[in-house]
């Protein structure tokens, strides 16, 4: 068995974060973001240039914020039973 590896126990960046923090930190991928809102990818484009979400650049991916992607679906969502009314 290699020594040293897997064995460190210091506490990482988010474990003394409360709930709500450690959830601002989430990022989610575009692809992610499709799949959870069932869109295609250039709605997520459009909606980044729109500003629903700040879109983070890192490399050639594009990470959108657990917050912004919670107060989108907070204020998209609609009851299926009355909208069809």
């Amino acid at each position: 068995m290699l020594s040293g590896i897997g064995t460190d126990k210091r506490p990482g960046p988010t474990d003394n974060l409360s709930a709500d923090q450690s959830v601002a930190s989430v990022e989610s991928r575009v692809g992610d973001v499709v799949t959870r809102l069932g869109v295609v990818p250039k709605m997520i484009y459009w909606l980044i240039d729109k500003g629903e979400f700040a879109g983070c650049r890192i490399g050639r991916i594009i990470c959108i914020k657990e917050p912004d992607l919670l107060t989108y679906e907070a204020h998209t969502r609609f009851n299926l039973a009355t909208s069809c009314t």
